[in-house]
């Protein structure tokens, strides 16, 4: 009889024992970070989709090579050549000077510098000269100059990227209410050397002892002058 009891005694604490186990593997299920951190996952894909749709552009590259038969030409004369073009152009020579051009239509005009050959960049971002880059302006034929590869890259624009930061510093509120999260979020540029670039940073008071969610995601950013700047771009929220 004693030994059944002593039995029956080891049964009840070995069930004790599991019960109380399976309590604490549930408090565990209950508190650990591991829904939030998907939460902030999710939140992070959000906020990188949602910033790259309103900064991102096209950029437009191709090139203008001019054949032997333009010998007429002088350095300085204005020239005319069928060749049509998205949005705003930039044009530089060899030496990556900038050269000044424009486009009217189909048409792109330029100022001749001596030069065979030339990178022409079209986008929203570039800032275009006036159309005054000459008078008499001297259309060549189209056996008189060849249009390279086109391609065509989603690139950042470098004002759109200001403006941004603008509103997530003048307007936060807004900027989640726009990108439907509740949580809070960082943002940080940098460039290769791991420096915040043109002071874009946008950054908010994290709580003590929060889980943090981050990642970094690389970008190219396009200015006024077609320098494309390789960058990263480090996104945080927490909450």
């Amino acid at each position: 009889m004693i030994k059944q009891k002593r039995g029956v005694g080891h049964v009840e604490v070995i069930i004790s024992f599991l019960i109380f186990v399976s309590f604490v593997f549930f408090l565990m299920i209950i508190f650990t970070p591991f829904g939030r951190s998907s939460v902030s996952q999710s939140n992070l894909d959000v906020i990188e989709r949602k910033i790259m749709k309103v900064v991102t552009i096209n950029l437009t590259k191709t090139s203008l090579i001019l054949n032997s038969s333009v010998d007429f030409l002088n350095p300085g004369d204005c020239v005319s050549v069928r060749f049509p073009l998205p949005d705003n152009v930039l044009m530089k020579d060899s030496n990556k000077n900038i050269v000044e051009a424009y486009r009217k239509g189909d048409y792109l005009y330029f100022k001749y510098t001596g030069d065979r050959f030339y990178k022409v960049y079209s986008s929203p971002e570039l800032k275009e000269f006036s159309d005054n880059v000459g008078q008499n302006c001297k259309n060549l034929a189209p056996q008189d100059y060849s249009r390279g590869i086109t391609r065509i890259q989603e690139v950042v624009s470098s004002s759109k990227l200001e403006n941004f930061f603008h509103e997530y510093s003048e307007n936060y509120p807004q900027v989640k209410e726009d990108f439907g999260i509740n949580t809070d979020f960082n943002i940080f540029i940098r460039d290769i050397s791991d420096n915040i670039l043109n002071n874009f940073m946008g950054e908010r008071h994290k709580p003590k002892g929060v889980s943090v969610a981050a990642k970094d995601v690389g970008i190219g950013i396009l200015d006024e002058k077609a320098t494309l700047t390789i960058a990263m771009m480090n996104i945080q929220t927490w909450g």
